[in-house]
């Protein structure tokens, strides 16, 4: 599921820019595990 994985990423950045950087963790640490896993 590489573009879950891309998704993933590009999900966090968002949040990241939105300055909401609790749930951008969240999608970080699940695009990081999918990283590993693929």
């Amino acid at each position: 599921h590489t573009g879950d994985t891309e998704a993933y990423g590009a999900i966090a950045d968002s949040y990241t820019e939105l300055g909401d950087l609790e749930i951008a963790a969240k999608y970080y640490d699940k695009y990081i595990e999918r990283l590993e896993t693929d």
